[in-house]
């Protein structure tokens, strides 16, 4: 399917029913996944942003968590960029990067919204099935926030034995362009 026909936009709770069946389809992910994420996105926690290919062809997500569990992201505002998925089908395509786009905007938008420091943050594995992500994220200006690999959102020390998992993270940094206030309708 041409990406001509792709479409990122913010997901809607009336939207969860779908997305889960064409993800647990595709992808393992718990039952009622997107459904807690629109709860939570409805109290104001987080945007879940969809791909589409197509009117409810599910292509990809991701999420913006404004409050990140990160505490250097927590302490300075910084919101949280995760869950970056494309199906399998859908990759090197683009859409990974539109997804990415429109995160950034939405984060940007609302930066200036509130008179702040226009900043993403988002978290990348370190084995080898992150590399395409790790490649995305620096070719798109995203740098190391200077504090070395986490183990679920801990610093790891020299010598430390741990998992190496999902959730061993280098996070990155990212300062976007700030984006203009909207424009009053006249």
């Amino acid at each position: 399917m041409p990406t001509e026909q792709l479409t990122v936009r913010e997901a809607h709770r009336n939207d969860a029913q779908w997305m889960q069946a064409a993800f647990t389809a595709n992808a393992w992910r718990r039952a009622a996944y997107f459904e807690e994420i629109c709860l939570q996105q409805d109290a104001g926690l987080l945007a879940l942003l969809v791909a589409e290919m197509g009117p409810r062809i599910y292509a990809g997500h991701l999420r913006i968590h404004w409050e990140s569990d990160y505490p250097p992201f927590k302490e300075a505002g910084i919101p949280e960029i995760q869950d970056l998925f494309v199906l399998s089908r859908y990759r090197r395509q683009g859409i990974a990067t539109r997804l990415l786009d429109v995160a950034e905007e939405t984060i940007a938008r609302r930066a200036a919204q509130r008179q702040q420091q226009p900043l993403a943050g988002i978290g990348v594995g370190l084995y080898a099935d992150y590399g395409p992500a790790q490649r995305l994220y620096t070719l798109r200006g995203y740098v190391p926030d200077g504090r070395g690999a986490h183990y679920r959102d801990r610093p790891i020390r020299g010598g430390q034995v741990l998992p190496f998992d999902d959730e061993t993270v280098l996070y990155l940094l990212k300062a976007l362009h700030p984006s203009p206030p909207p424009s009053p309708n006249l």
